[in-house]
């Protein structure tokens, strides 16, 4: 949550991930190395997850691109990556990787039917895997730490890939603006972890070779 709130105004959707990273090293002392391979690994569990689910979308809508047929190639060239990354780089998650990628899995889940009310919002009830095909594309560039807190990049994606694909460009900006401010306003609760840091009582007191002194009659 915390992270979310950072991720509003610092470059990028990963923005926030630094400081969850200074956070947990500055209350947990348990290294600087490990923290960032946890962030790592987690955004980069994310990334597949969402990479399996666009190329699913991408097979349920009317799309038609070049080479597409092939695209089902991704969902285990896609997954073997994330193995071996995790093999070679960060091999004290690899116990755990098939749990990370599930809880991705499930996150992105649900931000497939947060996209997906949005469209029936707007009364869009056909082509919906069309436009959830380009929704997880965006999510895609929006982890490219170029604009503040990802707003633009999604836009953009949406705005190029509608008028080659022929949707509607109205729909798909609609759709990337609700995304953003949901998300926002769902952010902000992190406002409360800024005051009142989540590891701060966790602090284990620092023991002094002092002894307590005695007094005598």
């Amino acid at each position: 949550w915390l992270g979310m709130f950072y991720n509003l105004f610092l470059p990028g959707g990963v923005g926030g991930d630094g400081y969850k990273v200074y956070l947990v090293h500055r209350y947990r002392k348990n290294g600087i190395k490990k923290n960032i391979g946890a962030m790592l690994v987690n955004r980069i569990s994310g990334l597949v997850a969402i990479g399996i689910i666009t190329v699913v979308t991408y097979y349920l809508s009317g799309l038609q691109i070049p080479y597409g047929n092939w695209a089902w190639i991704g969902i285990p060239a896609v997954y073997a990556l994330y193995f071996f990354v995790l093999k070679f780089l960060f091999k004290s998650f690899l116990k755990i990787h098939a749990g990370l990628f599930l809880w991705s899995l499930a996150v992105q889940i649900m931000q497939l039917i947060s996209a997906l009310f949005i469209l029936y919002a707007f009364h869009q009830t056909t082509d919906v895997f069309d436009y959830l095909f380009l929704f997880f594309v965006s999510s895609i560039a929006t982890a490219v730490p170029i604009t503040i807190g990802g707003i633009g990049m999604r836009e953009m994606v949406f705005l190029v890939s509608a008028k080659t694909l022929a949707l509607n460009i109205e729909l798909c900006i609609a759709l990337s603006l609700m995304t953003y401010i949901i998300t926002a306003i769902i952010s902000i609760g992190g406002l409360y972890w800024v005051f009142f840091p989540p590891f701060r009582r966790e602090q284990v007191p620092v023991e002094t070779s002092e002894k307590p002194v005695e007094l005598s009659d």
